[in-house]
């Protein structure tokens, strides 16, 4: 089963870096205080949200935060101008709400806090998120924001420019001192999409999101667990018999991209997976 597929490519990544942690004194010490977190994609990452100031915006009569142009602004200078990992937060918080809000059940299960009244704020808020945050991402984790300490680099190398098709080592990501801060942010970020990608039916917003996925699939390596369903997702997007249009061709075009990328850039074996997936998929549509 599909399931069955997940956990076993898990415990192959649990060796692959229980070896590199023999080879790597320094990254052994971190994966005996870590290890558990990194291969935990299930756990739930609602304190992140729960730690957050409240809201100057105020709350509707069903407890939701109203989103507004003005609170967007605000928050948009505090994330990408000033770094703020709370303003960030904020954001991605807004956005996993965005990506629930077609969800079948529509219950204020703690995830979808904010209210989206219009279609251009739901825009705004898909395209501000999918377009920057990977910037802010790699300021935390791999540039200047990478120290908690001072907010400087820990050399004098420039680090945080991200290549979509090269391999980013994981322990490049967790040795950042904003991993522990960030690592449930990049979760968030990663099952909003796939959930938004699962629920959408537009095919020129799904092929949206995948190309501005490119940027962010390099941060997966840290995220075994995720990746294996991010892929997933991926698979089921590019065999899906159900449309044939000109439209969706471009969607399965997109899907595929990303399934090559994630093939080139998680880290070994990843690659079989894809190639297993990929085939399986193909045999039986």
């Amino acid at each position: 089963s599909d399931d069955e597929d997940v956990q076993a490519a898990a415990d192959r990544m649990e060796r692959e870096m229980n070896k590199l942690g023999k080879t790597d004194p320094e990254f052994e010490k971190f994966l005996q205080h870590n290890e558990d977190a990194l291969l935990d994609f299930e756990a739930d990452d609602s304190s992140e949200e729960d730690d957050l100031e409240v809201e100057e915006q105020s709350e509707n009569k069903e407890g939701f935060v109203e989103v507004t142009n003005a609170f967007l602004n605000k928050l948009e200078h505090g994330a990408f101008k000033s770094h703020g990992i709370k303003p960030l937060k904020k954001i991605l918080s807004i956005y996993n709400s965005a990506c629930h809000m077609f969800d079948s059940d529509q219950s204020n299960d703690g995830r979808k806090r904010y209210h989206i009244e219009s279609g251009k704020i739901f825009d705004r808020v898909m395209m501000m998120t999918l377009t920057q945050c990977h910037e802010e991402f790699s300021y935390h984790l791999l540039g200047e924001g990478s120290n908690a300490e001072n907010g400087k680099k820990k050399d004098n190398k420039d680090t945080s420019h991200v290549d979509e098709n090269i391999p980013l080592h994981p322990k490049k990501i967790m040795r950042s001192d904003r991993w522990g801060e960030m690592k449930g942010s990049l979760q968030s970020f990663f099952k909003s999409t796939v959930n938004v990608l699962m629920e959408g039916k537009d095919p020129e917003h799904l092929t949206f999101i995948l190309k501005a996925l490119g940027k962010y699939v390099p941060f997966l390596t840290p995220m075994p667990i995720m990746a294996q369903n991010f892929l997933k997702t991926l698979t089921s997007l590019w065999s899906a018999p159900l449309d044939s249009s000109v439209d969706y061709q471009v969607v399965r075009l997109n899907a595929f991209l990303r399934i090559r990328q994630m093939a080139i850039t998680q880290p070994y074996p990843f690659i079989e997976d894809c190639l297993k997936k990929t085939y399986l998929a193909y045999a039986k549509r």
